[in-house]
């Protein structure tokens, strides 16, 4: 038995009492055997936590299905299945941070290489310019004097 059949249990008996405005959760959960109060507000907390319930009053444990865990239910089906799937999308976007980060580093430090290069070939540059300018008009001055 998972950790999440009881959640699947109160979660399949909630989705098919939909139509019902307030459901008693621990009406649910003493018609399958679980009698302990603890049991009753973790389920609650953790459904809840998923916003798939919405809690109507927490000291009778009067919840409802949201519009959030009607859509869950209708392509997920179980809440184990659910949570599987957000933990899957929470480790690609989790790998997809670590790699941003990893690029952001790369960036940092090619800025900090072409911040550190660019000044003395920019200069390198200018006087490269100049005296090919130089060079050319005095090698014209000649050609044209001769």
């Amino acid at each position: 038995m998972s950790y999440y059949s009881i959640h699947n249990l109160v979660f399949g008996t909630l989705y098919n009492n939909r139509r019902r405005s307030v459901v008693c959760l621990s009406k649910i959960l003493t018609d399958y055997g679980h009698t302990k109060t603890y049991e009753w507000e973790l389920v609650m907390s953790e459904l809840e936590r998923l916003k798939l319930i919405d809690v109507v009053d927490h000291e009778f444990y009067n919840v409802k299905i949201s519009d959030r865990g009607i859509e869950v239910y209708d392509e997920f089906g179980m809440v184990d299945r659910y949570v599987t799937y957000l933990n899957k999308q929470h480790a690609k976007n989790q790998k997809v941070e670590d790699l941003n980060f990893e690029n952001l580093q790369l960036d940092v430090t090619l800025k900090k290489w072409q911040r550190r290069t660019f000044w003395p070939l920019f200069a390198f540059a200018i006087l490269s310019g100049i005296m090919g300018g130089v060079a050319l008009f005095l090698e014209l001055q000649e050609r044209y004097l001769q």
